[in-house]
């Protein structure tokens, strides 16, 4: 379909397919999200399934857990931008109903599970904590429910499982754990 080369780069071991993969899907994304905001008349369905393909194609296709840093951080950010269009350009967060059940349930849960895995480097999980802060911003921006009780206690378990962290040293458990905290706070004193 329209993301099929960003898949097949994504389905690669090698690190920078894997990037390229991601930028490419964001730069197809964008280029009918152009479009999208341009045209006098908006079909708001086909741009929040295209939105939706480009997401799965960057959260589904290529392993977030056993992939290196370099590929996950670029997958991240590419997911993270979008998120951030989503939510800071009015064009686009009319887009937003459509896509709440993927964004806020499918996703939330995947990326909780990337962070719950310690086979996963903490650089990894570090980049997937960012992007989840920048979904619970988008998901306060809609004014949305929160996470569930549920979510909140498995990421208070992951933090503990971290363990450590008093000796001031910034080291990948300390980025992780800044993020997971961020996480917390955000639906804590959502605002």
């Amino acid at each position: 379909m329209f993301f099929e080369k960003c898949r097949q780069r994504l389905r690669k071991g090698d690190r920078f397919e894997k990037s390229d993969g991601a930028k490419e899907t964001f730069d197809l994304w964008y280029g009918e999200a152009r479009k999208f905001a341009q045209a006098e008349v908006r079909d708001e369905k086909r741009m929040a399934k295209i939105t939706e393909e480009a997401m799965r194609v960057l959260l589904d296709t290529a392993d977030l857990i056993s992939s290196d840093s370099y590929a996950v951080r670029s997958i991240t950010e590419e997911f993270g931008k979008l998120l951030s269009i989503l939510r800071t350009k009015s064009k686009f967060s009319i887009l937003v109903p459509y896509l709440k059940d993927f964004l806020f349930s499918y996703t939330m849960e995947k990326f909780i599970k990337i962070l719950s895995v310690s086979r996963c480097s903490k650089d990894s999980r570090t980049c997937v904590g960012k992007t989840m802060n920048e979904l619970l911003r988008l998901q306060h921006s809609v004014d949305s429910d929160t996470l569930s009780r549920d979510h909140i206690v498995r990421i208070v378990k992951i933090l503990s499982d971290l363990g450590g962290g008093g000796d001031g040293i910034v080291d990948d458990s300390s980025l992780l754990r800044k993020e997971l905290l961020q996480i917390l706070c955000s639906v804590a004193f959502r605002t």
